[in-house]
């Protein structure tokens, strides 16, 4: 961990540009660092920072991150970042205090499904697909977390990921306690499922679970 970081660091990586337009997201270099500049609340950057985002990026297999020196401003920031007035977001009913407060400040349309239960979400993205005239122009996200801090459940990424495909959704996965945990190398719940990292829009994942 770089020198002068708290012990709450947390890192958000971005996977590498997918092939679907307007389907899937990854950001400019030119976007990611005013991302960069605009919501790392304060933090110095320096090149001992930014050589640790690229080998966190390296370790993921993804196209960059971005480190936080306190885990709780990681959903803060993430999710109001991407997610604004007027997006849709559905999210799992089960999920931790800081996604919530992330949600709250997006001011997006919030839609909760019962916990871990795939078959809530589904029905949940068919509504708002399909009982929407303007779904097509909406932004539209799912927020899971890997392993629910609140209860411990691991999230299907396989099942929700053919969801996200099937209805054209954008996944966010917060790995804060799946990260170094899950997977035959720790990589989290897309090594544990063997999906590839550039199915998830954006994972988040905290260095501070004692992993």
């Amino acid at each position: 961990m770089p020198t002068g970081y708290r012990s709450q660091a947390q890192i958000t990586t971005i996977p590498r540009e997918r092939i679907t337009p307007g389907f899937c997201f990854s950001p400019s270099p030119i976007e990611l660092s005013h991302i960069r500049v605009k919501f790392r609340g304060g933090d110095s950057c320096q090149d001992v920072h930014l050589d640790c985002e690229a080998r966190i990026a390296k370790f993921l297999g993804t196209s960059d991150s971005i480190l936080y020196s306190y885990g709780l401003s990681t959903m803060f920031s993430t999710i109001p970042a991407f997610c604004k007035k007027g997006d849709v977001i559905v999210v799992d009913e089960g999920v931790h205090w800081g996604i919530q407060n992330g949600l709250h400040l997006s001011r997006s349309t919030i839609i909760y499904f019962k916990h871990n239960d795939m078959k809530s979400l589904e029905s949940i993205l068919e509504n708002v697909t399909h009982d929407n005239k303007r779904a097509k122009k909406l932004r539209r996200y799912i927020i899971v977390e890997a392993v629910y801090q609140n209860s411990g459940q691991i999230a299907p990424l396989d099942e929700i990921i053919k969801l996200k495909e099937k209805y054209r959704f954008r996944v966010i996965l917060d790995e804060s306690n799946s990260f170094g945990v899950l997977g035959s190398s720790g990589r989290g719940l897309t090594e544990h499922f063997n999906v590839p990292i550039e199915k998830v829009d954006i994972v988040t994942a905290a260095m501070d679970i004692g992993h």
